[in-house]
């Protein structure tokens, strides 16, 4: 399931064009009000690492500032399936350009020795450069999908399980995860680089897209502009498995399965 956030999007050839444009993005980042993430979301605890695998994105140059602008989830251990908007904004412009791989850096709460980074030195996170991209077999030049190929696979956290088939029902209780980048929880300012997570219901569902119900006192979580690339999770049990993710609507939360795709290179 997607969720695309064109308010997120990064064109990274763009940023690179003049520097003044580069500074004038950064601007905006750091000058906007903070945006939500997961709204009545919850820390995910240290001791859980069934969400380890869920990244968040940023820019290389970023590596040591607390920001991320997405989310990416490890679905092997060298790579990670995300929005394609988070590295193109005009991907559905047929001559357009996914930004160079080298220039983004995915962002892994858990570090080898089995500690969380902190948010109050972003450099402390395990952090890995992407290497490539690659489109997933089968999907259309307009679907908002990506697959990074990390410079170095990542040992010491278990992928995410896949389960882009099965189509939660109506009303049932789903997960969603999120970096950020600022989560607000019961009025307590949560740092950027905090993993949150949250139960959200299913107001619908077909074989192509998900819609979400507004928060409710059984599911309070909801996501906003930033959650982009956020997984929408089922528990099976205590395993999480992930049926989509968080893409793009400019009329609200819709996530559409990428259903028969083949994500893995072969």
């Amino acid at each position: 399931m997607i969720l695309l956030c064109r308010g997120a999007a990064t064109d990274y050839h763009c940023l690179m064009r003049t520097r003044l444009a580069i500074a004038a993005f950064i601007a905006v980042m750091f000058s906007a009000p903070l945006a939500p993430a997961i709204t009545s979301g919850v820390p995910t605890q240290a001791i859980d690492r069934r969400y380890d695998a869920v990244a968040g994105v940023t820019l290389t140059e970023w590596a040591g500032i607390n920001n991320v602008f997405g989310n990416a989830t490890l679905i092997a251990p060298d790579r990670v399936i995300m929005p394609r908007h988070l590295i193109n904004s005009t991907y559905t412009n047929r001559s357009s350009k996914d930004g160079t791989p080298g220039a983004y850096t995915i962002r892994f709460r858990r570090r080898p020795d089995g500690t969380l980074g902190n948010a109050s030195d972003p450099t402390t996170f395990y952090q890995v450069k992407v290497k490539t991209w690659i489109f997933p077999n089968g999907r259309k030049d307009t679907d908002d999908v990506v697959v990074g190929i990390l410079e170095q696979p990542v040992t010491h956290i278990t992928p995410m399980a896949m389960d882009l088939k099965t189509i939660p029902k109506k009303n049932a209780i789903v997960k969603v995860a999120s970096w950020g980048p600022q989560a607000a929880p019961e009025g307590r300012v949560v740092p950027k680089g905090t993993l949150m997570n949250g139960a959200m219901k299913v107001a619908s569902a077909d074989k192509n897209k998900i819609k979400m119900a507004a928060p409710s006192a059984a599911a309070t979580a909801g996501v906003v502009t930033n959650d982009s690339g956020s997984p929408l999770i089922i528990e099976t049990s205590g395993v999480l498995k992930l049926v989509g993710y968080v893409t793009t609507p400019t009329t609200g939360v819709a996530i559409s399965q990428l259903q028969g795709s083949r994500l893995l290179a072969r």
